[in-house]
């Protein structure tokens, strides 16, 4: 639902679910809406998906953990670095550069998977919200990977 080449096709989620995968959607700002840095776009990518491929199919993304700064503005101030290492070729302009905050306020405090799990339930309903903070990938994790 937002044109960044880091985000997945329809097509692409698609077949990923009939394959049995998920599909992660992550907290990072830039990678899910030009301006908006609440929650809300996080939960609408969830329930593209959702509407797409079940929500069976998709998680909470983790590709980075999601960790949040210890400290907000060294953080702020070294984001320079983090935008230079996403974009080496100089070449991510307009929507798709990186932007301050990187990742969702929201989830930002030690209490990020409550909060995460909250807003999972209050959009999702209970299972859904189990399912997408966890279960989904648990489950594929233990089909993919051996079992020693």
């Amino acid at each position: 639902i937002y044109d960044y080449p880091r985000n997945s096709s329809d097509e692409v989620i698609a077949l990923v679910a009939k394959r049995r995968g998920i599909i992660g959607v992550y907290v990072v700002t830039f990678f899910l809406h030009a301006t908006d840095n609440t929650p809300d776009p996080w939960l609408n990518h969830i329930e593209h998906i959702i509407g797409i491929a079940g929500s069976k199919s998709v998680s909470i993304g983790s590709d980075a953990p999601v960790t949040g700064f210890p400290n907000i503005e060294v953080a702020r101030l070294d984001f320079p670095k983090l935008t230079a290492s996403l974009d080496r070729t100089g070449k991510i302009k307009g929507k798709l550069a990186p932007r301050w905050p990187a990742f969702i306020p929201a989830f930002d405090g030690v209490d990020r998977f409550e909060v995460m799990k909250r807003l999972l339930v209050e959009r999702f309903g209970v299972i859904a919200a189990y399912d997408i903070a966890g279960a989904n990938a648990l489950r594929f994790y233990r089909q993919a990977l051996p079992a020693h």
